[in-house]
């Protein structure tokens, strides 16, 4: 979903390093959303194939459900750090179920799953993850949104149909049918054709 960079063989200077994470990101696999009567379940896989995230700089992930109306539902967040910011966060960060810190690593990928109760607003909706490369003292060097999945949890129209003999006015018959008698005791069970399986 995201585009990518190829990184080169021979080990990027930090320029370079830089660059890649301000114009790449994740991708994501394995997406899945589901409702229950109650609640959204929300769940996909982060990869990190292909970037490279610098010793002093961090990724901030934060998916958001957000209604047609414009309401929205954060969902818990991520850090995924280099090595110095990793250390920093451990120390600062205020960690939780909510927020998530991780050591960036070549090649990783995170599993994502939570679940949080269902809205009437969430019919149609969206999920997002908004992106945020922050280096020394918190800076914002830049920002991305990613769509993951269009939600579209609105009734479906009944897919039922009455079906009338052609250039007649009566009810069109399932063979299975044998009469109007025979109709009327599939319904009732008050009366049972002779050709019955019962009485043969």
């Amino acid at each position: 979903m995201f585009c990518g960079i190829v990184m080169m063989a021979s080990a990027p200077s930090a320029t370079a390093a830089m660059a890649a994470l301000d114009s790449a990101s994740i991708t994501l696999g394995d997406v899945r959303v589901e409702r229950s009567e109650s609640f959204l379940n929300c769940g996909f896989t982060m990869k990190f194939d292909g970037i490279d995230i610098p010793s002093n700089k961090e990724l901030r992930l934060n998916p958001v459900i957000v209604g047609a109306d414009g309401t929205e539902a954060p969902l818990p967040a991520l850090i995924v750090a280099g090595r110095n910011r990793y250390l920093q966060a451990m120390r600062h960060e205020e960690l939780s179920d909510s927020l998530k810190l991780y050591r960036f690593r070549e090649g990783m990928s995170i599993p994502y799953s939570t679940q949080l109760a269902y809205q009437p607003w969430m019919e149609t909706s969206n999920l997002v993850i908004r992106e945020r490369v922050a280096g020394c003292c918190n800076e914002t060097s830049n920002e991305y949104l990613q769509p993951v999945e269009a939600l579209d949890f609105l009734p479906q129209p009944s897919k039922l149909r009455l079906s009338l003999g052609e250039g007649t006015a009566e009810p069109a018959v399932h063979p299975g049918v044998q009469s109007e008698k025979h109709l009327k005791f599939l319904f009732t069970g008050h009366w049972m054709p002779p050709s019955s399986p019962r009485l043969q």
